[in-house]
């Protein structure tokens, strides 16, 4: 499975979330490590650079989520009280 083009989401902290698209996908010491483009803001955890390095935009895969946009905002929208 690629992940290139995907949408993406990762959690920093205990609720930064952050929302972003895979430019591109490369192999390094039997990792698929994945640059994103985020949207809204950078994740951010000093003390993980094991697993990603914001300035490159290089992330582990395990420390990303794919997503389906469409179908969040719709169980999202379940939460909403009027």
């Amino acid at each position: 499975m690629t992940f290139v083009g995907k949408p993406v989401y990762n959690i920093s902290g205990v609720n930064i979330i952050s929302f972003g698209t895979v430019l591109e996908e490369k192999m390094e010491n039997k990792w698929t490590w994945c640059r994103v483009n985020w949207i809204n803001q950078i994740p951010a955890n000093p003390y993980d650079r094991l697993n990603f390095n914001p300035e490159t935009g290089w992330f582990r895969c395990d420390t990303i989520k794919v997503f389906e946009p469409s179908k969040m905002i719709s169980e999202i929208s379940e939460l909403i009280i009027e």
